[in-house]
């Protein structure tokens, strides 16, 4: 499997910010936004195990002929005031990311739900070659920036460039969501706060080429919402700057 080639490394470049029309990032759980099983709210089994896909997609107003990396960054936020509870602690040595048996509480994918509205994709094989991809989860970090917020680094790599075209409607990944990990996390611990209400809001998508054109940057929604939800968390649907002092404070990398 190829090295990822996305990283934090990317916050430091400069790069060209797009909300114009033609360009737009949307997420929704179970299926593509304007797919027919796709719903903006999921419930959470706090007492059995459970699993929800959260799916990603974008579209973008100009061509890039040769992408190779795309880049999410994703803010966590709870309703509780005070630090975010073990639950949602998917950093590493968190209630979420325990190692060793127990599974992740959360993973991705690029599996594509069984609608029309997630046709166009790029899979983790390229060229033939299946290890020429790579999706994952680069960076968790709790508490950042702040008490009860959490913000994730995902995304997708290639090890070869392929062209998106201007108008697509790109599907970029899946964070896939479960609740093992509700009651036992590292020595045992309690893993509580599954109740609470949250909000997942994605902020930003970074392309990236490797012919030399800047990394491009997405923000805004496209023909759904860049905010879902877990138990009714609505009210918490609000975008966060992203700043490059903010992502210093991500430690928690994955591997």
């Amino acid at each position: 499997m190829k090295k990822l080639l996305f990283s934090l490394a990317v916050l430091a470049l400069p790069a060209v910010v797009n909300a114009a029309p033609g360009n737009g990032i949307d997420m929704q759980w179970q299926d593509c936004v304007g797919g027919p099983a796709a719903v903006s709210d999921r419930t959470f089994n706090c007492t059995g195990n459970s699993t929800h896909n959260l799916n990603l997609n974008f579209k973008i107003n100009t061509n890039l002929p040769g992408f190779v990396a795309g880049t999410a960054f994703i803010d966590l936020q709870t309703s509780v005031p005070g630090p975010l509870a073990p639950f949602w602690h998917y950093e590493s040595g968190g209630c979420q990311r325990a190692g060793g048996t127990s599974p992740n509480g959360v993973a991705t994918s690029d599996a594509l739900p069984a609608t029309t509205q997630c046709t166009d994709n790029f899979s983790d094989i390229v060229n033939g070659d299946p290890s020429a991809g790579l999706d994952a989860i680069a960076a968790y970090g709790a508490d950042v920036p702040s008490p009860g917020r959490g913000k994730f680094i995902v995304g997708v790599a290639l090890g070869s460039a392929i062209p998106i075209n201007a108008g697509e409607n790109k599907y970029l990944m899946q964070l896939n969501f479960n609740t093992r990990n509700r009651t036992g996390g590292p020595g045992g611990a309690n893993c509580a706060g599954c109740g609470q209400q949250v909000a997942l809001v994605w902020n930003t998508l970074t392309l990236e080429s490797n012919n030399g054109d800047a990394p491009y940057n997405v923000q805004g929604p496209d023909k759904g919402s860049i905010c879902s939800t877990i138990q009714g968390g609505v009210s918490l649907c609000a975008p966060t700057a992203a700043k490059n002092k903010t992502w210093g404070s991500v430690k928690a990398l994955y591997r």
